[in-house]
């Protein structure tokens, strides 16, 4: 009990000295000096569901998963290359890029992050885009999912003067 009380007042005593620190969530940040004095900070981690799906496929090629990008800028495929999508392994994803007129986009600068909302963890692997293939493609190598559950993975897409996120929402289920 000792150690657990000596935690948390360490904690405390670190906030209420210092009105520099931020707590983040979901890319919102919330500055101390804005919380109310004497309150203790609260996070709100529930999740909305993702509104921006336009075809749900199984994350295979004959049947990827489109969305449109957060600010609406581009429609975003995402398939793996092993079907089904593998727990403990280390495999690569293709993920295709066009605009929402549909004109491919080459040459952007994709980045993959992802992880377990629930769990509050990343990916346990750091992939990332290995070739560029054309018509708007290009191989993510190095992804691995270490358990069953929601994961997230979120490719951010930047290009001159532009850039946005797409978010794809994948559940593993267990093995059969």
């Amino acid at each position: 009990m000792f150690k657990k009380s000596f935690y948390y007042t360490s904690l405390l005593a670190i906030f209420s000295f210092s009105s520099e620190l931020a707590i983040a969530s979901d890319n919102k940040t919330l500055a101390l000096n804005e919380l109310a004095p004497n309150k203790t900070p609260t996070l709100d981690f529930s999740r909305q569901p993702l509104n921006n799906i336009l075809s749900q496929g199984n994350f295979s090629k004959q049947a990827s998963t489109v969305v449109l990008s957060d600010n609406g800028n581009y429609r975003v495929s995402l398939y793996s290359q092993v079907h089904p999508v593998p727990l403990y392994r280390i495999h690569s994803w293709v993920v295709r890029v066009e605009t929402v007129d549909g004109k491919t986009v080459d040459n952007a600068s994709i980045y993959i992050h992802g992880g377990m909302p629930a769990h509050r963890h990343g990916l346990p692997s750091r992939p990332r885009v290995s070739h560029y293939l054309g018509n708007g493609q290009y191989l993510i190598e190095g992804i691995k999912f270490s358990m069953i559950g929601l994961w997230e993975l979120r490719i951010n897409i930047k290009q001159p003067g532009m850039r946005d996120r797409a978010v794809f929402e994948l559940t593993l289920p267990q093995k059969s």
